[in-house]
């Protein structure tokens, strides 16, 4: 009996023992490493277990990736909006029910039923036309919004688009006197330390960028609406590690709102949930509850937080691969499989 209680201990402890890290390092040089650059860090909720980066940062690859390079992280910038939003029902500001028409006048009759909460879970009605791209006026952007048609009444669908978190920054300007940039600076990048973390036209002159695979107007440098609220902030892993982590830990915002951001509000046909700028899989391929947050810019640059609450293990990476073959397979996703593979399979 004694034999088979220590047999039973050894064997937990061979269960719980965390990977060898530096095998992963090898592969991921090895399977990735000159295909494009990289930044990844893996942690548990306390502590970072490992961090990397990979790859060259230009074209031309004479610098390499190193841990403060910045990537665009696209759609994430949409989780920090969503924290924006709780912030600003904290203070009683707003309501999840309240109709966009309590911040903005002029609503036409098609959009006046639309909520916070339908902005949130893209369920509006509004689609994907990328109506504000290139418009540096909220006058100009809100216009775009309002008059765009929407593809089903609001509540009823669901659709994914930027649309709705640029009129969710809207709102946020509205509610605050103040641009959404300041805001989010103020509630969530200053607390956090976030010191690597840029809006879309503060960039200009930093150096340490990752590549991307097409040049952009001078014009499209600088801050418009097609990048506000619903992409265009540059991070690094280490700063989205922060992020998620004051997430986790209710230090932006209450404990019982953030486990409402985890809830399922609306699930797709292929059986994902939506939750308020997040993203839940009830089961994956590693038979893990998946909690996530992505984003893809077709000229290059892609990012991923992926929480594993179950293993209470955090996986994300940065990248600038761009597609690969197909639109849906890009750098983030490919990397932080590799790494779920490596952790569980």
């Amino acid at each position: 009996m004694a034999l088979l209680l220590v047999w039973a201990f050894q064997l937990m402890g061979q269960q719980t023992r965390e990977p060898d890290y530096n095998k992963l390092d090898l592969a991921l040089q090895k399977d990735f490493g000159d295909k494009f650059g990289f930044s990844i860090l893996i942690a548990d909720d306390n502590k970072v277990l490992f961090t990397k980066s990979y790859g060259h940062a230009d074209t031309l690859k004479t610098k390499t990736v190193n841990q403060r390079t910045l990537f665009n992280i696209a759609s994430i910038s949409k989780s920090f909006t969503t924290i924006g939003i709780f912030c600003l029902i904290e203070q009683d500001t707003m309501k999840l029910t309240d109709t966009i028409g309590k911040f903005i006048n002029n609503v036409p009759p098609d959009k006046s039923s639309i909520t916070i909460s339908h902005l949130l879970t893209h369920t509006s009605g509004f689609e994907q036309n990328y109506v504000c791209d290139g418009l540096e006026n909220a006058n100009e952007a809100l216009t775009a919004l309002l008059n765009d048609a929407l593809s089903f009444p609001p509540g009823t669908g669901f659709t994914y688009s930027n649309q709705n978190f640029e009129m969710l920054a809207i709102i946020i300007e509205k509610a605050t006197l103040a641009t959404y940039e300041e805001f989010i600076r103020k509630k969530i990048l200053i607390p956090l330390k976030m010191k690597d973390t840029y809006f879309w036209h503060e960039v200009k002159n930093n150096s340490n960028i990752a590549a991307k695979n097409k040049s952009f107007p001078g014009s499209m440098t600088q801050r418009n609406w097609g990048y506000i609220g619903s992409g265009g902030i540059y991070s690094n892993v280490s700063d989205l590690y922060e992020f998620i982590k004051a997430v986790i830990e209710s230090r932006l915002i209450s404990k019982s709102n953030t486990e409402r951001l985890f809830k399922e509000y609306y699930r797709t046909a292929s059986g994902l949930s939506i939750g308020y700028g997040w993203y839940i899989n009830d089961t994956t391929e590693w038979n893990t509850r998946e909690i996530w947050t992505r984003g893809n810019e077709d000229w290059g640059h892609n990012a991923v937080i992926r929480w594993f609450p179950g293993e209470n293990k955090i996986i994300i990476v940065c990248t600038n691969s761009g597609e690969i073959g197909d639109k849906q397979i890009t750098g983030n996703r490919i990397i932080s499989n590799y790494i779920a593979d490596f952790l569980w399979k």
